[in-house]
């Protein structure tokens, strides 16, 4: 989930549970790397925009590992845009689904 705070994009505080809980299991397990895929989905600005959007989001959720000493170099991340949309965007509850992340242990 994110919140703005005006035009600034910030993790909401009901992350940090989830993200702390990888954070600590990937401190335990050094050998353990994680991919981040954003996903987002705007039918108004165009599917470069959705790209870079997906891509800011995946960097918050990459930045917060890094603050919690997560090495650089065992996340890998992405913008998909709407390239793998789940659900019809022309509704609150599809938008909804397509706007999110997946994180992947590798």
């Amino acid at each position: 989930k994110f919140s703005s705070d005006g035009h600034l994009m910030i993790l909401d505080k009901q992350c940090y549970p989830l993200l702390d809980s990888i954070a600590q299991r990937m401190k335990a397990n050094p050998s353990l790397k994680i991919h981040i895929r954003g996903h987002y989905h705007l039918d108004n600005q165009g599917e470069e925009f959705s790209r870079f959007m997906s891509r800011e989001r995946a960097h918050l959720v990459r930045n917060y590992l890094l603050e919690k000493d997560i090495e650089i170099d065992r996340i890998t991340i992405d913008g998909a845009g709407s390239k793998f949309s789940i659900a019809p965007n022309n509704t609150n509850a599809g938008r909804k689904k397509n706007r999110r992340m997946e994180l992947r242990y590798k």
